[in-house]
């Protein structure tokens, strides 16, 4: 319960701020598909890069029917040019998503 106040309350906060405070503007150029894994931290992995690439995680870097409708059309709408897959070493979710 105390999660979802705290949720409750902080997306309250930011619909009122977006009457003061501009939208994003930035329009990035790259995608990178990565595992859902909580401990791979993309601004470690890549540097801090959250102002030039956009993050697609999903479980095992794993390319469903979905993820590449969902690149497809992040190439075709929001003019993304490179896409970069990664894999990690160790990754549970890629034998899972590869297994009958």
């Amino acid at each position: 319960g105390e999660i979802l106040q705290m949720l409750e309350g902080s997306n309250s906060l930011s619909s009122t701020l977006r009457r003061y405070v501009p939208g994003e503007t930035r329009k990035p150029e790259v995608l990178v598909v990565m595992c859902m894994d909580p401990r791979l931290k993309e601004s470690f992995i890549f540097g801090d890069t959250r102002q030039h690439f956009d993050v697609l995680r999903v479980p095992g870097s794993a390319l469903s029917e979905e993820i590449m409708e969902s690149i497809e059309l992040s190439v075709s709408e929001h003019g993304i040019k490179v896409i970069i897959i990664t894999t990690h070493t160790e990754c549970a979710m890629e034998k899972v998503a590869h297994s009958d």
